[in-house]
């Protein structure tokens, strides 16, 4: 799909810089929400990294896709980003 939109030299970055800002954006968001408390915010982060590692793990089973723990590492950088970015709003 994506070497019908993409010219090729940019495809790979492209999708790597798609898995950072993915997941610093929902990291982000965790902080915005209401329904927790802010001592459960880390939970959710928990969430959020096992998700990136549970998701690159299920595609080593899925045909014409392949799991990358450099994605994993990506995905986890956005974590940190978004926790950066959204600092202030974490610890109200």
């Amino acid at each position: 799909m994506s070497a019908a939109t993409l010219p090729a030299d940019t495809q790979f970055g492209a999708a790597k810089s798609l898995h950072v800002c993915a997941y610093a954006l929902l990291c982000a968001l965790t902080a915005w929400q209401r329904f927790l408390t802010p001592r459960w915010r880390p939970l959710l982060l928990l969430a959020l990294s096992g998700h990136a590692v549970l998701t690159e793990v299920v595609q080593l089973y899925v045909p014409l896709r392949h799991g990358c723990w450099e994605d994993v590492a990506l995905d986890h950088i956005g974590l940190y980003l978004g926790v950066v970015v959204a600092w202030r709003w974490w610890r109200e």
